[in-house]
């Protein structure tokens, strides 16, 4: 247990570009690749498609991870290319991501 909390402690830090987690852009990216369990299951470069990713992080209630526990490590990956690329955890069994040092309170459900 103690690993996997350092785990999601160094996962979340390395994925951190600021303290202040700002919305994210729409505009700039291109492309939105998903992955679950390490296989791809979603890809699109149509602006709808990543404008309603961003929407759900943008608009949900975001909390700091960092003083929070897992039972078990994000099974997917949503990454974003383009001006800049991100890439964001989530977990397939409560669809909440994890961006940063930030716990989302997203839905995301990709088959």
């Amino acid at each position: 247990m103690v690993i996997l909390y350092i785990f999601l402690i160094l996962l979340i830090v390395g994925c951190s570009d600021n303290e202040e987690l700002e919305n994210l852009n729409a505009k700039d990216f291109n492309n939105v690749v998903v992955l679950l369990n390490g296989s791809k299951v979603y890809e699109s470069n149509k602006d709808e498609a990543i404008e309603g990713i961003i929407n759900e992080i943008n608009i949900n209630k975001k909390e700091f991870a960092t003083e929070m526990s897992f039972g078990k490590e994000p099974e997917g990956k949503i990454k974003f290319t383009g001006k800049k690329d991100i890439e964001i955890s989530f977990f397939e069994e409560t669809g909440r991501s994890i961006y940063g040092h930030y716990y989302i309170h997203t839905e995301f459900k990709f088959e």
